[in-house]
């Protein structure tokens, strides 16, 4: 049983980083900003780091 925990942690802790990249980069970026806020990341950029992060969880 505990050799199958651990295989299953494994298995998962793609989900976790892929959550915590999500929050970083909606804080990040201009997702529901107050107006006159300007974001750190510009729109059309964040989709695009999105899209990256995306693809280097994946591969």
């Amino acid at each position: 049983m505990r050799n199958r925990l651990k295989q299953d942690w494994k298995a998962g802790a793609w989900s976790v980083v892929c959550f915590e990249s999500m929050l970083v980069i909606a804080h990040l970026g201009d997702y529901q900003l107050p107006a006159g806020v300007h974001p750190v990341i510009p729109s059309g950029w964040d989709d695009l780091i999105v899209a990256i992060g995306a693809l280097v969880i994946y591969y």
